[in-house]
């Protein structure tokens, strides 16, 4: 996408809600996410905390509780990686599976102690096995003793999974968040573009070229 400094962050903004939507069919998901950002869940808690990524962690992990991300295209990613706090090892780990909690195995990743519950480690990635598609991606805690772990954030590696429609180089569409449904809007101001985000009008500052 071409765009300006201020775009980018405008743009890892909307990202961090969930992902952009392009009204051309095109969806780009943040290779971090939060944690708590999620779509879906069982059994856990959010917990507030300052030394966590954007303030806050899931906690009050029991076995074969959950929190699920959809939609996800699992399509260019290679690798995951975990963002934990656990004061000691317990065998613990985390699974990821497509469709349910009990689906196809994305991911599998265990959990190493960081030595307190504020002290963060990102565990070593773990591949990722591609189910096809998009998917809603389920985040499952397998923990022999409850509350041994909390969980911060994922990093996703690879190319990444923006899916378009077919559309070419220098073709434009709009960026929509999935969540408000609102538009990256590249306003005209006197002193220059500046840009926000803004109710879909369809005008041609909301159309972003693709490069």
């Amino acid at each position: 996408m071409r765009s300006t400094s201020s775009a980018v962050t405008a743009l890892a903004r909307l990202a961090g809600r969930g992902g952009l939507k392009g009204s051309a069919g095109v969806t780009l998901q943040p290779k971090p996410k939060q944690a708590e950002h999620f779509t879906g869940s069982s059994g856990i808690r959010i917990v507030d905390e300052p030394g966590a990524e954007g303030g806050r962690r899931i906690g009050d992990i029991s076995n074969n509780d959950w929190i699920s991300f959809g939609p996800i295209n699992p399509s260019g990613i290679d690798t995951v990686s975990l963002r934990v706090s656990a004061p000691s090892s317990t065998g613990a780990s985390v699974e990821l599976r497509a469709d349910s909690p009990t689906g196809a195995l994305i991911a599998s990743s265990p959990v190493a102690a960081t030595g307190g519950w504020n002290t963060y480690m990102s565990q070593p990635p773990v591949p990722v096995t591609d189910p096809g598609g998009s998917r809603t991606v389920y985040v499952v805690f397998e923990a022999p003793s409850a509350n041994s772990f909390d969980v911060d954030s994922f990093t996703v590696n690879g190319k990444g999974v923006g899916q378009g429609d077919g559309s070419s180089p220098g073709s434009t569409s709009a960026l929509r968040g999935v969540g408000s449904n609102r538009c990256l809007n590249g306003a005209s101001q006197t002193n220059g573009t500046q840009v926000q985000i803004w109710d879909c009008n369809g005008q041609n500052n909301e159309k972003w070229t693709r490069v």
